[in-house]
């Protein structure tokens, strides 16, 4: 079943007495009626595999390390841990960064991501997770067991370098390790 017959379904209306195959459709169906697809562009590309918290943050650092204010990035990758893509998720101030799970989330979905890894800055420069941080991280992990989307770390990156969540030991164990 396709999501335009369910919309046809739940829309659509057939005169009455009429053998038409195509149900006449409601001005709602017509105006609720959107299409998204998934379209894999530069396949002649090498993957990247990104299997370790260094792979990842040489992926970001010129991005994130020379930023003058914070910016959240997801890394999005195959179940093979091979890259699909990055997403800039948000960019905040000098010294934070407001986004939604919904937001980190929806790129990962639209691509088919089996798991992603979050990157952000200090532009201070300072290596230091927050507790605002860890906090938001432990949420984005337990929406992304309801996606079936699996959060493998969570970067801090600064002109100083990186810190892994995940190698520090502050979340919680995923199923497939890096």
């Amino acid at each position: 079943m396709t999501a335009e017959s369910i919309l046809k379904r739940a829309y659509g209306k057939k005169a009455k007495g009429s053998r038409q195959q195509e149900p006449e459709l409601s001005p709602i169906y017509r105006a609720a009626r959107c299409k998204v697809c998934l379209i894999r562009e530069n396949d002649q590309f090498p993957k990247v595999l990104i299997n370790t918290p260094v792979k990842a943050y040489e992926l970001v650092k010129d991005e994130l390390e020379s930023s003058d204010r914070e910016t959240l990035l997801s890394i999005l990758l195959a179940t093979d841990l091979h890259l699909i893509g990055i997403e800039t998720v948000a960019m905040g101030s000098i010294n934070t960064c407001g986004s939604t799970v919904a937001e980190i989330f929806r790129s990962a979905i639209l691509a088919n991501a089996a798991y992603i890894v979050m990157a952000h800055n200090h532009p201070s420069g300072n290596l230091e997770v927050s507790s605002e941080d860890l906090a938001f991280t432990r949420n984005v992990i337990k929406c992304g067991k309801l996606l079936g989307i699996i959060v493998h770390d969570h970067l801090v990156v600064s002109s100083r370098g990186f810190v892994s969540m995940k190698e520090k030991g502050l979340l919680n164990e995923t199923e497939k390790p890096f």
